[in-house]
């Protein structure tokens, strides 16, 4: 497993039973956690990690401390020091509950909620997280590489959307529960790690190329039209995706596609090289897998009938290109989610009701 951190330090600032107050995880960073608790002892708290094939890291903690007798409904939990081994998209997210975060860098703070998520570009951080006490706080971070987003989406897209967000005069952004759901990820320890890990993995794919569409669909859109005025016509990305996805079925060759747009076969590659760094046959096959890997996900069809509806009518043939793309098959991926979807949905019912009663 790559990891874009070069080290990781974080100090526990509440009182623990076991003399693990300060915790070193460079030696971790080269392993997935699958579950590790800390010894509070007032609370409770623990966490999981996960490192992709594709350079990306997912931490998910969940963190429930008990309210202090002294008074004060906010207490320091937690400081943090990265330094990573190139600039990375640094994402901030909180599920349930609330949480302050202090940038030492700037000195300011960012209220995180289930609206607002802190988004950032950096080569290093330093930063202190506080939470609300009496109720339980869900948490996550992760972390992608310039370089591996660059694999991702191309290194166009990738440029514009570091440039977008270091730009922009606030790190928290309302992204709305559409896209920060995306980061729920079970930490049921009784649901084999592995399926937790794989569902977690397309999530923050998921999650990627919606931030994408956040963030910069308005400046392609605007971008297309300035060509289109010039006479050279270059859809907007987004438009292309949609028009491969709803077209997914048939699998369009690159002249039907660029037949679509009025454009010539080399103008539409030119333009999807240029966008996402990819072939345009590559382009299309990869959106037709994602869009199978969210069917999955999200709907009750069988395997078959997901695989015919994205372009694939054999089995065979759908499991190879899926398992290449994911590194797990649709098989594998339908199983996890019959095992982690009855349990998610009672642990976060249980958690909100819980924290429902606390604000009441």
């Amino acid at each position: 497993m790559q990891t874009p951190y070069k080290s990781l330090f974080i100090e526990v600032l509440v009182p623990c039973d076991e003399p693990v107050t300060i915790l070193s995880f460079d030696g971790y960073l080269a392993q997935d956690v699958e579950w590790h608790q800390y010894p509070l002892r007032q609370g409770e708290a623990g966490f999981c990690s996960m490192g992709f094939s594709d350079s990306i890291f997912f931490y998910h903690s969940r963190l429930r401390l008990e309210s202090n007798p002294q008074g004060g409904r906010t207490e320091k939990y937690s400081q943090a020091h990265e330094v990573f081994n190139e600039p990375v998209l640094k994402v901030h997210g909180v599920l349930n509950g609330r949480a302050i975060r202090h940038d030492f860098i700037n000195g300011r703070d960012y209220v995180l909620d289930e609206n607002r998520v802190y988004l950032n570009t950096a080569s290093h951080s330093h930063f202190l997280v506080s939470v609300d006490t009496g109720i339980t706080t869900d948490s996550v971070h992760m972390v992608i590489s310039q370089s591996a987003m660059s694999t991702l989406i191309g290194t166009e897209l990738t440029q514009a959307l570091f440039e977008v967000i270091i730009s922009s005069p606030d790190k928290t952004h309302h992204l709305g529960q559409s896209v920060t759901q995306n980061f729920r990820c079970d930490l049921d320890v009784s649901i084999p790690f592995s399926l937790r890990k794989m569902q977690a993995h397309g999530r923050c794919l998921e999650f990627i190329s919606l931030l994408v569409q956040h963030f910069l669909d308005g400046r392609m859109d605007v971008e297309t039209s300035c060509a289109q005025r010039q006479g050279t016509l270059t859809p907007a990305l987004s438009e292309i995706r949609d028009y491969v996805r709803r077209r997914a079925k048939d699998r369009l060759t690159l002249k039907e596609l660029a037949e679509v747009f009025g454009v010539s076969d080399k103008t539409i590659s030119n333009h999807l090289m240029k966008q996402t760094g990819m072939p345009a046959a590559q382009f299309m096959r990869e959106q037709r897998l994602l869009m199978a890997h969210e069917m999955i996900e999200q709907s009750t069809q069988s395997l078959g009938e997901i695989g015919r509806r994205c372009g694939y009518p054999h089995m065979s043939n759908f499991s190879a290109a899926f398992r290449k793309m994911f590194d797990y098959s649709p098989t594998e991926l339908r199983q996890s989610v019959q095992m982690i979807q009855p349990n998610y949905q009672s642990t976060y019912a249980s958690i909100n009701s819980e924290n429902r009663n606390r604000d009441t």
